[in-house]
């Protein structure tokens, strides 16, 4: 390894606290180097600098650098820095370190604040060097693309591969594993899973499955002692168990997210018969499938109609207590799922009123995105002012008049300090010790002022990553079908039920406040019973 060039400066009293990350994401890269190879040149590296305190090394193997939320060892790094425990992190390169380039600005902003510093080594650049923010958000940038090209590849082997009936299992398939991709049955899970299959054939419905292997201290799928019933649906319904494949029930809406949603027909599904070892055979595989469905028309159960209600889920959150809100349909009008009204509830108030959040309409909560989409688009300019003035949050002027009050007290300082010189004294030492460390302390602010006038060109590109989205739209938006709103926004924080602020940037809404108001108003009129009532939606943009 190269010398790391560090810029933080060395306290007084201490040696500084340095972690390394180490990431690989493929086998081809654990030829290049491998993980235990990053894990011992770090450790190495740290522990021979007389100046520094091994602060840990974070290794993440076979993750992707796309999104943080599955490294978890990222994840235990960030926080521990954040807390004070880490100075300085050491990692390989920016595409090691994130290929998204929204979360690496803030990130790099977040610790320079708090004076921490991350070293990018192949780069040779340290975060706490404003001049090289240029530099890092180009290689984020390149980072990002290489992404792009590898997701593109990745999903044309996948059609590739479904087209002519390859696939695999996924890796936590209960009663199945798969051993150098060759699919073999689990015997003590499988029993289980016939089990399951018998009872629902004599009758018994989910509650006396779960009780049954509850009794017997069945371990469930995540190997809890307590089942529950979508678990047991989802057995019973699943394919798979008859020895099919139906392939791409769900699809990534974006390329390089983490996150997946249901194939509602975006891209075509391919069903493989017979592809491997069944566990029931196909004649009571479709006798449980009759019985449930009977069991559906029974109760009026419509399978398909709770997904237009439940589309919302996570994306609306309540204002009061900061609880997701869920679907509800109401049956005022009787069991009728087409004439049902159904909204949006706050989680505390799904059984009893725990919370002050009301419920919201579905339809018109569609019919307001809608609206305040094409607001948007119609007024695409002033929109983007918003984004640039809402992510930038930055007061030039204060900010160069502040960095000014800074060097006028460093030099004030630095005065001071001459008085000291040559004096060994405890009272010359100690002064010494405060000055300089008030000294430090001002530097770092001023630096992190610095930045914060440069933040600006990372608040122009967020915008423009937003603005590219809305641009991506059809011109004449006529229903809430034309466009999608996850793409689009990141929450929705519910005040009221006439009363939505529909977030775009940081979906972190935990530090707004009831008194937040938003831009670029809609509002949808709608009737409870005799009242007139009016649900208002506007844009916020959130930092």
């Amino acid at each position: 390894m190269e010398q790391i060039k560090s810029l933080h400066p060395i306290p007084k009293d201490r040696k500084l606290r340095v972690a390394a990350y180490a990431r690989i994401s493929n086998d081809k890269e654990v030829l290049e180097t491998s993980l235990a190879e990053q894990i011992k040149n770090y450790t190495s590296l740290i522990i021979q600098n007389p100046h520094w305190e091994f602060a840990g090394i974070y290794p993440d193997n076979g993750k992707s650098g796309s999104d943080a939320i599955h490294r978890k060892e990222f994840i235990t790094m960030i926080e521990n820095a954040r807390i004070g425990l880490i100075d300085i992190i050491l990692v390989k390169s920016v595409s090691r370190f994130a290929r998204n380039l929204i979360d690496m600005l803030e990130l790099v902003r977040e610790f320079r604040l708090k004076g921490i510093e991350i070293y990018f080594e192949e780069q040779g650049i340290s975060s706490l060097d404003t001049k090289c923010d240029q530099m890092i958000t180009l290689c984020a940038k390149f980072a990002e693309e290489e992404l792009t090209t590898i997701s593109e590849n990745v999903k044309w082997r996948y059609t590739k591969n479904k087209k002519e009936g390859k696939y695999a299992l996924p890796p936590n398939l209960y009663g199945y594993k798969t051993i150098n991709g060759e699919i073999t049955i689990v015997p003590e899970e499988a029993k289980w899973i016939k089990t399951m299959y018998s009872m629902c054939l004599e009758g018994c419905g989910s509650s006396m499955i779960i009780k049954y292997l509850e009794q017997n201290h069945v371990p469930s799928p995540t190997g809890n002692s307590r089942w529950g019933h979508n678990t047991i649906c989802s057995i019973l319904r699943n394919e798979k168990y008859a020895g099919d494949a139906l392939i791409q029930k769900t699809i990534k809406p974006i390329i390089g997210s983490t996150g997946s949603s249901k194939n509602r027909g975006e891209e075509e599904m391919v069903l493989v018969r017979n592809g491997h070892t069944p566990i029931v055979n196909r004649e009571t595989w479709n006798n449980v499938q009759a019985v449930l469905n009977e069991r559906c028309e029974h109760f009026r159960v419509n399978r398909e109609s709770k997904n237009p209600v439940s589309e919302f889920t996570g994306f609306v959150v309540c204002a009061h207590c900061g609880c997701n809100y869920n679907s509800k349909v109401n049956h005022y009008y009787g069991r009728d799922f087409v004439k049902a009204k159904r909204f949006l509830i706050c989680n505390s108030n799904r059984h009893t009123k725990n919370c002050e959040g009301e419920n919201i309409p579905v339809d018109e909560f569609k019919l307001g995105l809608t609206l305040l989409t094409k607001k948007i688009k119609d007024n695409i300019s002033y929109f983007k002012e918003l984004l640039i003035q809402g992510f930038s949050s930055n007061d030039v002027e204060e900010k160069k008049n502040r960095i000014h009050e800074i060097d006028e007290r460093i030099n004030s300082l630095k005065e001071q300090l001459k008085e000291f010189v040559g004096k060994f004294d405890d009272y010359s030492t100690s002064m010494t010790t405060e000055i300089m460390e008030t000294i430090s302390s001002l530097t770092i602010e001023k630096m992190n002022l610095e930045n914060a006038i440069l933040i600006v060109d990372s608040a122009e590109t967020r915008a423009k990553a937003i603005i590219s989205e809305f641009n991506k739209l059809p011109n004449k938006i006529e229903s809430f079908d034309d466009f999608d709103y996850k793409n689009l926004y990141s929450r929705a924080y519910a005040k009221s039920k006439d009363d939505i602020l529909i977030i775009v940037g940081n979906k972190d809404v935990s530090k707004l406040k009831l008194s937040t108001t938003g831009e670029l108003q809609v509002e949808v009129p709608y009737t409870v019973r005799i009242t007139t009532l009016h649900l208002k939606l506007s844009v916020y943009v959130n930092i």
